[in-house]
């Protein structure tokens, strides 16, 4: 019985993280304001870099800082982000580039 109530709620819990994944996937490739899960508030942010920009180490796509992406925060040092025209994730070192929110995900921004 304990068992089935385990794998009862472990389902739950995939259901609702796979729906917060379409729903915030779904935002990005939208442009519209992604909703929060699990204590995360994503959100549009431009990314400048205080490097010149192709000596910004990243893993993912190229960083293009006239454009905003959809911001997770910081996590191990590194801004992590998603990419709505490559459809990647992206991460930059923090202490490389300054993130300021953006009022909407296709605003041009300031970039350097």
């Amino acid at each position: 019985m304990i068992l089935l109530l385990v794998a009862a709620v472990g389902q739950l819990v995939l259901d609702t993280a796979e729906d917060a994944v379409d729903r915030t996937t779904y935002a990005a490739e939208h442009g519209t304001d992604p909703p929060p899960f699990f204590g995360v508030h994503p959100e549009w942010t431009c990314v400048e870099p205080v490097i010149p920009v192709g000596r910004l180490p990243a893993e993912g796509p190229p960083l293009d800082p006239a454009r905003p992406y959809l911001s997770f925060g910081v996590a191990g040092g590194n801004a992590v982000l998603w990419d709505a025209e490559a459809e990647e994730p992206v991460k930059v070192p923090a202490s490389k580039v300054r993130l300021v929110p953006a009022e909407r995900a296709d605003q041009v921004c300031r970039g350097v």
